[in-house]
C-alpha cells in the first residue's frame, strides 16, 4: 500500500515537473499494466487539475487518429490541451517528452519503441508537443502565433474559438476581444493602446459577425 501511495505522489511530481523517480518509460510500463494513476491534488485555488490522464489505447489507434488530425489540419502541432480522442494532446506531449529524453541520452528505449518513433516520424510528427508546465506563453507568443496564423489562412486574422489546432490560441484570441470591451466600457483591462495597435495592424476584428461565430463554435470534435 506504502509503495502505491509513493507512486501516486511520484507521479504527481512528475506531472507537474519536479523531480520525480517516475520517467516517461515507467509511466508507460505502469499504464501498460492498467496501473490508475491519482493526478495532482486540488487545493482549493485554480490549478493543473485540468490535467487529464492518457487513456491507454492500441499504437495503431493513436496511428490512425494522428492520421485524422493531420487531414483535417494539415499538420501534426498539436497542443498539449486537445482532450478529444482520447486526450490525444497529452499523449502527443507524453511521445515527445519520450523522445528527446533519448535523444539526450537521458532515457533507454526498446528497439520496438524505436521503430514506433520511426512511424511518427515518417508521419510527419516532431515530437515538440511541450507538457503543459512547459509550455506557459506570454503575450507576445501568442501575437506571433496569431501572425502566423494569419500567414497561413490568406490573410485572415479570424482565429476561430475552437481552433483544435491551437486551442490556447483560440481563448487568448478570446481574452482580448474580451479585454476589449472591458476597456470601451471604461473598466480596468489588461489590454494597452500599443497592444491594440499592433492587434489592429495584424487585421484582428474586435467584433465578429453572429453567423461566424456560429460557425466558430460548430468547429467540429475528432472522434476516431
Amino acid at each position: 500500500y506504502k509503495w502505491v501511495t509513493r507512486l501516486h505522489n511520484e507521479y504527481r511530481a512528475y506531472e507537474k515537473g519536479t523531480s520525480s523517480k517516475l520517467n516517461a518509460d515507467r509511466v508507460e510500463k505502469l499504464k501498460d499494466v492498467d496501473f490508475e494513476f491519482k493526478g495532482p491534488k486540488s487545493r482549493g485555488r485554480p490549478s493543473t487539475n485540468n490535467i487529464t490522464l492518457v487513456p491507454k489505447l492500441s499504437w495503431e489507434k493513436r496511428l490512425v487518429q494522428l492520421q485524422a488530425f493531420k487531414t483535417d489540419t494539415g499538420h501534426l502541432n498539436i497542443d498539449h490541451n486537445y482532450k478529444h480522442c482520447s486526450n490525444l494532446g497529452g499523449w502527443a506531449a507524453e511521445m515527445s517528452t519520450l523522445y528527446n529524453n533519448w535523444k539526450a541520452g537521458t532515457q533507454h528505449l526498446s528497439e520496438d519503441m524505436i521503430a514506433k518513433f520511426n512511424q511518427l516520424i515518417a508521419l510527419g510528427f516532431q515530437f515538440n508537443v511541450l507538457p503543459y508546465y512547459e509550455n506557459n506563453r506570454s503575450w507576445e507568443d501568442h501575437y506571433n502565433v496569431l501572425l502566423m496564423f494569419k500567414e497561413n489562412h490568406q490573410g485572415s486574422a479570424r482565429v476561430p474559438l475552437k481552433y483544435k489546432a491551437d486551442l490556447r490560441l483560440g481563448k487568448w484570441v478570446q481574452t482580448q476581444r474580451q479585454q476589449y470591451k472591458l476597456l470601451q466600457e471604461g473598466k480596468r483591462s489588461k489590454l494597452t493602446e500599443d497592444r491594440i495597435e499592433r492587434l489592429e495592424d495584424a487585421g484582428f476584428e474586435w467584433e465578429v459577425a453572429g453567423g461566424a461565430t456560429a460557425q466558430e463554435e460548430d468547429e467540429d470534435e475528432m472522434q476516431v
